[in-house]
């Protein structure tokens, strides 16, 4: 039989485990779900292809300024960090 403290230990790390493994995993998937739902066009769209278009470059076009505003940010002075001198 283990020691109390050893129960007791693994009893708290399967409970945070299932605390957070839960909730982590419906928002997950509902993230998913939402990427997945956004990619079909609506029935009144004339042209399929051109909506996954627009879609596929929207996201592709966001993720990009996204990476120009971060490295920007690293490697220029930012307000923050003119503020600590």
């Amino acid at each position: 039989m283990r020691p109390l403290w050893r129960r007791r230990l693994l009893g708290l790390l399967l409970g945070l485990i299932l605390l957070l493994f839960i909730p982590l995993s419906i928002g997950l998937g509902a993230v998913l779900l939402s990427i997945a739902l956004a990619f079909v066009p609506a029935a009144d769209v004339a042209s399929p292809a051109a909506f996954e278009a627009k879609v596929l470059g929207g996201v592709v076009g966001f993720m990009a300024l996204g990476v120009l505003l971060a490295g920007r940010g690293v490697r220029g002075s930012t307000a923050s960090g003119n503020a600590a001198r």
